[in-house]
């Protein structure tokens, strides 16, 4: 009898511990914001999901064109957090392009709370609060040919950058 007891009691916190590691696991794939992780950077390229290239606002589109993408993120912030968002650098082959060139692109932001739940961050502790999922919306204006011949062929990327805003300055 007494090995019956064990055995469930053992069967018992090895399920336990498997749920809690499989937790952590499934979590620690989730971008979040917290009192001890302050900054999320997320480098992303200036291309739709489908391959189209965006190109400037009132222009003929061909046929992999399209005037906006759309890029979506989800984040978890920790409850009691305030955070703010920003599009940071536009960058081709890694370096940062001027300002002139920064402005032609138009980053919109869209924020929505969706449910309110717990994250695993490590195997013992789990923080209580908010997934928020943020749009950015990337639109960009009719460059001048000088601006044209620096973008034109390129992979542009940008720097997304969400941050608690007692790390913001």
């Amino acid at each position: 009898m007494k090995k019956i007891v064990l055995s469930v009691i053992l069967i018992f916190f090895l399920s336990m511990s498997t749920s809690r590691v499989y937790g952590y696991y499934e979590d620690s794939q989730i971008n979040y914001l917290s009192s001890s992780e302050t900054s999320l950077k997320i480098i992303d390229k200036m291309r739709s999901n489908d391959g189209m290239d965006l190109v400037p606002t009132g222009v003929i589109l061909g046929i992999n064109d399209t005037e906006q993408i759309v890029f979506t993120y989800k984040v978890f912030v920790q409850e009691g957090i305030d955070f703010s968002y920003s599009v940071q650098n536009v960058l081709v082959n890694n370096n940062v392009l001027s300002e002139d060139i920064r402005d032609l692109f138009v980053f919109e932001y869209t924020v929505v709370k969706l449910e309110t739940e717990s994250l695993q961050v490590n195997l013992i502790e789990e923080l209580e609060g908010s997934y928020y999922e943020v749009q950015v919306t990337l639109s960009m204006n009719l460059p001048t040919y000088d601006q044209y011949d620096i973008i034109k062929g390129q992979q542009l990327e940008f720097e997304f950058t969400v941050e608690t805003l007692e790390n913001v300055i």
